[in-house]
């Protein structure tokens, strides 16, 4: 809330900045609260007793807490939606983001240096579809006069065409056009920020950075095409788009991006083993050296 009024005070369009600032800060404090409960609660809690008092009282309180917050939002028109429809977002979120989580945990087993990527790969591009749903949304509450109703020319069929998410006629097209255009400089420059702190420079190679370029591409350019039919057909469907096609939209960048992510290192994995493997390029190097030693020798 405070960073949509300093959006308005400083003239700016709270649907280009919120949507990303918000989940990034929601990221931030949730891991902040987790780290911060959890040394609590080992300093409180005796390692020798199966079960922790503090846990007992907080998810006593907690339960109790529920019905009664439940109650006030139910009664404020500007939260009633979102306790109704929020909970199926939420759901197919959780739903997505375990699956993307699934996937996450067997593949950084067999490559160590998946995980480093993961997040720019997924955030990135989910905070660039929650602007263009942010967008989309504020749209349709603007030029239609409640949920359900549409112009009429905003027809399904054409939705459902991908033409129309990147047609340069369309304001929302060229939005989508823009955040897909200034997505593979963000790339870029983060990666390498990633593999220069983590000390990886084995990875600054041309077969991994095109291989994660392309993915990236192919992952916005889905995204940006999803945007705009989820948020048509939650706004035909009654549901508000805010309060549901943001969550969805980014865990489905969740899942994208660790899919994509693990099909780049399998197929470098194959073709370009050393690219992506420090010790691979150890060996490589050392047989290079040893086999140069050798032809020396013999002549």
């Amino acid at each position: 809330m405070g960073l949509v009024i300093l959006a308005r005070k400083l003239r700016v369009n709270p649907d280009n900045i919120m949507s990303p600032l918000a989940s990034s800060m929601g990221d931030l404090i949730t891991f902040l609260f987790f780290v911060g409960f959890g040394t609590f609660q080992v300093a409180c809690c005796s390692a020798d007793s199966d079960s922790c008092w503090l846990s007992i009282i907080f998810i006593v309180l907690s339960i109790f807490v529920i019905p009664v917050t439940f109650y006030f939002a139910y009664r404020n028109i500007f939260t009633r939606q979102t306790l109704i429809w929020g909970w199926f977002s939420i759901l197919f979120a959780a739903i997505f983001s375990s699956g993307g989580g699934y996937i996450l945990e067997r593949s950084a087993i067999k490559f160590k240096n998946l995980a480093m990527f993961q997040p720019l790969l997924s955030g990135l591009a989910g905070n660039r579809a929650a602007v263009q749903c942010s967008r989309l949304s504020t749209s349709y509450h603007i030029s239609c006069e409640r949920l359900g109703v549409v112009n009429p020319e905003d027809t399904f069929r054409k939705k459902l065409n991908p033409w129309h998410t990147f047609d340069t006629k369309d304001i929302h097209s060229r939005t989508a056009l823009v955040l897909i255009g200034c997505s593979i400089p963000s790339h870029l420059l983060f990666m390498s920020i990633i593999i220069a702190i983590s000390k990886q420079n084995f990875l600054f190679n041309w077969q991994f950075f095109t291989s994660y370029c392309i993915a990236s591409f192919i992952q916005i350019v889905i995204l940006m095409y999803f945007a705009q039919l989820l948020v048509y057909i939650l706004w035909r469907l009654g549901a508000d788009p805010d309060h549901s096609a943001i969550p969805v939209l980014t865990s489905i960048a969740d899942l994208f991006g660790i899919a994509l992510l693990l099909s780049i290192f399998e197929f470098l994995s194959k073709y370009s083993p050393e690219s992506i493997e420090e010790d691979v390029g150890r060996i490589l190097n050392a047989g290079e050296i040893s086999s140069h030693c050798s032809n020396e020798t013999n002549i």
